[in-house]
This record gives C-alpha cells, sequence and structure tokens, in this order.
C-alpha cells in the first residue's frame, strides 16, 4: 500500500514543475503507481540561492541546473516494507530503479544516471525545447492540474477543471452526472472505471 504522506509531498513537488514538464511528470508518476513501485520526488523547483547552496555542500555542480527553470525533478525509491527511502547508489541501479528510469524516459526525461563525467542518479529533467523554454508566456494563463484524488461528493476549482476536460457542464460540483462522465472516461480510455479522478485518471485527462 503506498504511503499517503509521500505521495500528498510528491504531488505538491510535482505542481511546482513548469507546465509541459508537470504534465510529463504527472504521466510518469501515474507509470510508477501502475507498476506497484512506490517512490518520493523530494526536490523540483529551486531558487538561485539554494542552488548555489548545493554547490557549496558539493551536492550540485552548475548554475545551469533545470532545476531553476522548473524542468528537472530529483526522486527516491521507497522500500515497501520499512516506508523508508533507499538512498544508496545500489538503490538506484537496481532493476527496480532502472525501471522508474524507463518510464520516464517513454515520458520524454532524461536521466542523470546516465551521465558519464558526474552521475546524478535521482536527476531527471525534461529538456522540451531547450533549456528555460518550458514556461508560461507573460500575459497567459498558467497550465493548472489537480493533484489531488476526487469523487462523489467534492466540490471546488479542481472539480471545475476536471469538468472542463471531461467537457461537460463545469459548476465546480462532482455529482452523479459527472461520476458517469468521469466512468465513461475511463472505460473509453481503458482505466478502472470506478468514477474516482485519481492520478491515473488526471494524466489522460490532461495529457
Amino acid at each position: 500500500m503506498l504511503n499517503e504522506i509521500y505521495e500528498i509531498r510528491t504531488l505538491a513537488a510535482l505542481n511546482e514543475l513548469a507546465p509541459n514538464t508537470k504534465r510529463a511528470a504527472l504521466a510518469w508518476y501515474g507509470d510508477v503507481k501502475q507498476a506497484n513501485i512506490e517512490i518520493l520526488v523530494y526536490d523540483t523547483m529551486r531558487t538561485p540561492q539554494e542552488q548555489a547552496q548545493n554547490i557549496a555542500n558539493g551536492v550540485s555542480w552548475t548554475t545551469h541546473s533545470y532545476h531553476l527553470v522548473g524542468q528537472a525533478l530529483d526522486w527516491v525509491l521507497i522500500d515497501p516494507i520499512t516506508k523508508k527511502g533507499l538512498w544508496r547508489d545500489s538503490d538506484y541501479n537496481s532493476p527496480i530503479a532502472t525501471k522508474v528510469i524507463e518510464l520516464a524516459k517513454k515520458r520524454g526525461f532524461q536521466s542523470g544516471r546516465d551521465w558519464q563525467k558526474t552521475p546524478d542518479a535521482p536527476h531527471l529533467q525534461y529538456t522540451y525545447k531547450g533549456y528555460g523554454t518550458d514556461k508560461v508566456l507573460e500575459g497567459s494563463n498558467p497550465v493548472q492540474i489537480p493533484s489531488g484524488t476526487y469523487r462523489n461528493g467534492d466540490s471546488g476549482n479542481d472539480v471545475k477543471l476536471i469538468q472542463t476536460a471531461l467537457k461537460i457542464n463545469s459548476d465546480g460540483i462532482f455529482g452523479p452526472k459527472t461520476e458517469q462522465a468521469v466512468i465513461d472516461f475511463q472505460k473509453k480510455n481503458n482505466l478502472v472505471a470506478d468514477g474516482i479522478v485519481g492520478q491515473k485518471t488526471i494524466a489522460a485527462l490532461f495529457k
């Protein structure tokens, strides 16, 4: 069973990413969960000051980090029994870690584990169209993607976003009509048709 606290932290971290990176990362996270692998995304967006401190501490080597532009994330495997992070180099080279990285590459990410001079196994970056290209243009509206789990009885702006993606009346109230629209969507996309909007359904809705 996945640790709810780790999932909340992961989704909060992914929500800080630039829009296209965020979309790809949410889809990747859904893939990882579907493979029954538990991870924690513990670092995404950084300030220049935070990056400078990382360089001073010897845990980063560049002032041109993709973390500074919201196009990178760092992750760690979670032990399914102890629920603790697996931080050793051998853990990042395990078959399970390799699976996580392969799933990320399928979504367009590059892995720092592949770097020859300064390998950084926890690091995944989304180049998009180059460094700093994945950003909201001035005067445009930022891409909003729900990051929780939603079901009949819920309400609010995230429900409106889901209803808009489903192309139904966006009143912000998750009632029977919204639930049926979710079930219909899930059936069409080979998802579990339970009427609950979790990360797999969100990834499909906002891909």
